[in-house]
């Protein structure tokens, strides 16, 4: 494989550290977390906030990262360099029955090629984009038993993950998706509790380079505790998912059954359940698999670590490319003197299509080492390797990545 270290890049690293330190001049903060979507009955960290105060961030993330092989190709590898520049904000305001959290960030991304671009094939910075990443969680307590939730997440982006988490396509296109989800959950005592919410996603991919979609989902949960710690979930969700033009539109039915127990350091979760899928185009057999998930985490002072094992169906599937996916996965790291932080991260899953004989064996490892030089200041530096193999030989590929990253935000309302 050819050396993932090049020296005649066009755009030098260096150009993205005068850029944020240059910004950062202006505009100061410590390191923050992205922000995810939430599940309705999950119960949030104390964020130490004073009742009624509005928390305001100006955040800054900088990255620069080099890929050995960046359009994931079995034969003609390219290496191409990214770099991406991502400025927003975010708020948070608390009270005792309620709480808004807003995260904006605008993301700027820029592409290089380092390798001779193939003839006929068209250079990497025609790639280049803006893209948005938008967060909104509201939750309100009118009375004492009963929490009013909504929550919207956008995303213009060509991470192919964002729509699907168990997705394996390579494919670069852009696209944009948002999900709305209005929920309640009620509490009927110390032991009975029940959640309902309703998710409307639409996505839509730019010039046509793919299928739009619409989906409509609803989710019930019915909760048993046996201590503020342990409780029983029975879930029931339902989902239509509605494509534009070719692809089949399909009815989804899933029920689960699910035991969680929180200690003080480790955290547990078992569940297992039944998933029925129909499509309405008569050339595609209806499917149904078994689902489950197991996943153990800890957490102490200075180490966090969580293991994971999950099978179901993968949920958008590229020219009708559904499969049931298996996977297992491993995320570990430590904290060193308040200041250095090392990751590591590791994942398999096969992939095994419904309408096909293709099968898949995707894995991928990650390493990494952080710097906390301020409390407004943090430094990361990753390596990781990916490949796939698969009894479809055009299907193969191996990408090793390395990237460097800083990451700030600042409480500005801070004493």
């Amino acid at each position: 494989m050819k050396s993932i270290i090049k020296q005649n890049c066009k755009i030098p690293w260096v150009c993205i550290i005068v850029f944020f330190i240059t910004a950062m001049s202006a505009i100061t903060g410590k390191a923050s977390e992205r922000i995810f979507l939430e599940p309705l009955i999950a119960v949030d960290s104390d964020t130490g906030m004073p009742e009624g105060r509005v928390k305001i961030s100006p955040v800054l993330s900088a990255k620069a990262r080099l890929d050995s092989n960046f359009y994931k190709d079995d034969k003609d590898e390219r290496q191409v360099y990214t770099y991406v520049i991502q400025p927003g904000i975010k708020l948070d305001y608390e009270t005792a029955k309620s709480s808004v959290k807003f995260g904006y960030t605008l993301d700027a991304h820029y592409y290089s090629d380092n390798d001779k671009v193939p003839e006929g094939s068209v250079d990497s910075n025609d790639k280049d984009f803006i893209g948005h990443s938008f967060d909104l969680s509201a939750k309100i307590t009118p009375v004492s038993k009963l929490t009013l939730d909504l929550k919207e997440r956008f995303r213009k982006t060509r991470d192919q993950s964002e729509s699907d988490r168990f997705a394996v396509d390579e494919s670069k296109d852009k696209y944009s998706i948002n999900t709305l989800t209005p929920g309640l959950f009620y509490r009927f005592n110390e032991r009975f509790a029940a959640g309902l919410k309703y998710q409307n996603t639409i996505l839509s991919y730019n010039k046509g380079s793919s299928e739009d979609y619409r989906e409509n989902k609803g989710v019930f949960d019915f909760l048993y505790y046996f201590s503020p710690t342990a409780s029983l979930d029975m879930e029931y969700q339902r989902w239509k998912r509605s494509y534009d033009i070719d692809m089949s539109d399909y009815m989804s039915d899933r029920i689960s059954l699910f035991f969680r127990k929180q200690a003080k350091h480790l955290g547990f979760e078992i569940g297992a359940g039944y998933h029925k899928r129909d499509f309405d185009n008569d050339a595609y057999e209806d499917s149904d698999t078994f689902s489950y998930l197991a996943a153990i985490s800890g957490r102490f002072s200075k180490t966090y670590a969580k293991l994971s094992f999950e099978e179901d169906f993968n949920s958008s599937g590229l020219a009708d490319s559904f499969y049931r996916a298996r996977q297992i996965a491993l995320k570990t790291g430590r904290v060193f003197m308040n200041r250095l932080s090392t990751d590591l991260n590791g994942y398999y899953q096969f992939s095994d299509y419904e309408y096909t004989s293709r099968e898949d064996d995707t894995y991928g490892i990650s390493a990494a080492i952080g710097y906390k030089f301020k409390n407004w200041l943090s430094a990361k530096l990753t390596g990781g390797y990916d490949k796939r193999d698969s009894n479809y030989d055009p299907e193969d590929y191996d990408n090793s990545y390395i990237m460097l990253g800083f990451d700030s935000a600042y409480d500005i309302g801070r004493p």
